[in-house]
């Protein structure tokens, strides 16, 4: 809708387009899966056949940004604090909502994952892991109390996580870190400059993993095919194998019950419609994409407001938050920017 913004129908054609231009990308041969999903989130791996398009990133390369030089700025306040032996800031803290959609149930998502209640260890913050089983994507995107960072082997406070030493106030915003914009303390990849912490792994602004999803999704509202239904278990299947990493410095008494199977043949579009926006949260999560998924699904105002009704129960502070549809699914334009445009820019719904 030209007025509001909202989305009312999606072009045909152009979805029919998506499905040929990510099979061209398919039969290119340039890119592909990595075979361990912590490929994606680690600076050795640089520029490997899933980045699609990166931010080239480099430190102590002359640059007048000191030892820093065109690193990871951007993430420098992303780091754990405490005694993590990072310093700052604690930034980029996952939702327990976030952390409880990796659970399981046979293997697959499942409704009701996110119950708040007695005996209900919704964020694993305390170190009881028990037998509820996870998806392992979890424990590649996400740092928790009693796990080793970042793939890190070496002992000590540097490589485990340390719970609330490691958070920034932890009663208010909990101790879970996200990671995967971050590198290991030991990595060769890390330099500090100034009270920060910048590291040279690339930021992946497009994985082929996404544009796999893409089509999967064009599959879907085209009813076509296996409405995705191949793509989305081929995803699932790479994270099934990618636990090698994880299975590193982890005590028996830290480690998750991983389990992740393929899913059934989906009988119709709108149950190949919610498992695919949901393998998109899991696969792409902390990545920058929910939010925009959510305003063009039409769907950010009803799934905002469930979130908020249960992480406020958990986190207070989320109290005053509130959505306001037709407004908030767009930010404001500056308003410099619509008198330099001469009044070419109209501002957005609301502001």
């Amino acid at each position: 809708d030209p007025t509001t913004h909202a989305v009312v129908s999606v072009d045909q054609a152009k979805l029919a387009e998506v499905v040929s231009l990510v099979t061209d990308v398919e039969n290119s041969g340039l890119y592909g899966l990595m075979d361990d999903y912590a490929k994606n989130f680690l600076p050795e791996y640089d520029n490997n056949k899933e980045s699609i398009f990166a931010i080239q990133r480099s430190v102590n390369d002359g640059s007048a940004q000191g030892n820093g030089g065109r690193g990871t700025y951007a993430s420098a306040l992303n780091y754990p604090v405490g005694n993590s032996g990072f310093g700052c800031c604690g930034f980029h803290i996952p939702s327990a909502d976030f952390v409880n959609s990796f659970k399981t149930l046979n293997g697959l998502p499942f409704d009701g994952y996110n119950g708040v209640g007695p005996g209900d260890d919704y964020s694993f913050e305390n170190g009881n892991f028990g037998t509820q089983p996870v998806d392992p994507r979890l424990d590649h995107s996400v740092s928790i109390h009693g796990k080793p960072f970042k793939y890190c082997t070496i002992a000590g406070p540097t490589c485990i996580h340390d719970g609330i030493n490691w958070a920034r106030d932890p009663t208010t915003y909990g101790s879970n870190v996200g990671m995967k914009d971050l590198v290991a303390r030991n990595s060769s990849a890390l330099v500090l400059n100034g009270p920060f912490f910048i590291s040279s792994m690339n930021t992946v602004l497009i994985r082929y993993a996404d544009l796999e999803l893409f089509k999967a999704e064009a599959l879907i509202e085209l009813n076509q095919g296996d409405l995705g239904l191949s793509i989305i278990n081929s995803l699932r299947a790479r994270a099934a194998a990618s636990t090698g990493l994880l299975n590193t410095n982890q005590s028996v008494s830290t480690k998750f019950v991983y389990d992740v199977r393929p899913y059934p043949a989906f009988p119709d579009q709108a149950t190949a419609r919610k498992a695919l926006r949901r393998e998109r949260r899991l696969e792409l999560g902390l990545e920058g994409f929910r939010f925009f998924d959510l305003v063009r699904w039409g769907v950010a105002k009803q799934t905002i407001d469930t979130y908020l009704a249960a992480e406020v129960l958990r986190r207070p502070y989320l109290g005053p938050a509130l959505f306001t549809a037709g407004r908030d699914e767009y930010l404001p334009i500056p308003q410099v920017q619509i008198n330099l445009s001469g009044g070419v820019y109209q501002q957005n719904p609301g502001y």
